[in-house]
C-alpha cells in the first residue's frame, strides 16, 4: 500500500511540477482547485461537531448525550450533496466550455462554487445548507473538469 501511495505522490508531483512550468493560465487554475476542494471536504466535519450549527440547524432530533441534533439521515445528506454536485457539475462541464469557451467557463465555475459558499453561508435551515452544497459541488466539478491539471 506505501508503494502504492509512494507512486502516485511521485505522479502528482510531477504533474505539479509541467503545470508550473507552462506558460499557460494553469497555475490560477491550480490554485482555485485546490482551495475549492480542501475548503468543503477539510471543513464540513468541523462544522457538524459545532454545538452552535448543531442547535441552529436541529430539526427535533436529539442525540444520545441529550443535546439538540441532526439527524444521522441529514447529517450524511449534507456531506455526500457535495459529491452529487460534484458529479453533475463534471457532467455539464464539456457543454459549458463548448458554449462560452473554457476560460469563460472557468470564471462561471468560480462564481457558481462562490454562490454556493454563500448560500451555506447565510443558510439557518437544512434545505438552504443542501442546496448551497450542491452548487458547491457542481461549481468545483465544473472547474476540476475544465482545469488543465489534470495529467494522466
Amino acid at each position: 500500500m506505501a508503494c502504492h501511495r509512494h507512486r502516485l505522490l511521485r505522479r502528482l508531483w510531477w504533474c505539479f511540477v509541467r503545470v508550473c512550468r507552462s506558460r499557460s493560465l494553469a497555475k490560477p487554475q491550480l490554485v482555485l482547485l485546490i482551495r475549492s476542494f480542501s475548503y468543503d471536504t477539510g471543513t464540513i466535519s468541523g462544522i457538524l461537531t459545532m454545538p452552535y450549527w448543531r442547535e441552529l440547524f436541529s430539526t427535533g432530533y436529539v442525540n444520545a448525550s441529550g443535546e439538540p441534533d441532526v439527524t444521522p439521515s441529514q447529517s450524511s445528506a449534507i456531506v455526500s450533496i457535495l459529491s452529487a454536485g460534484t458529479f453533475f457539475g463534471a457532467l455539464g462541464s464539456p457543454f459549458l466550455a463548448d458554449t462560452i469557451g473554457r476560460r469563460w467557463a472557468l470564471i462561471a465555475s468560480c462564481w457558481v462554487f462562490n454562490l454556493g459558499v454563500a448560500l451555506q453561508t447565510a443558510a439557518t435551515a437544512i434545505p438552504l445548507f443542501l442546496a448551497g452544497r450542491f452548487f458547491a459541488g457542481f461549481g468545483v466539478g465544473l472547474i476540476s473538469a475544465l482545469s488543465e491539471f489534470q495529467c494522466t
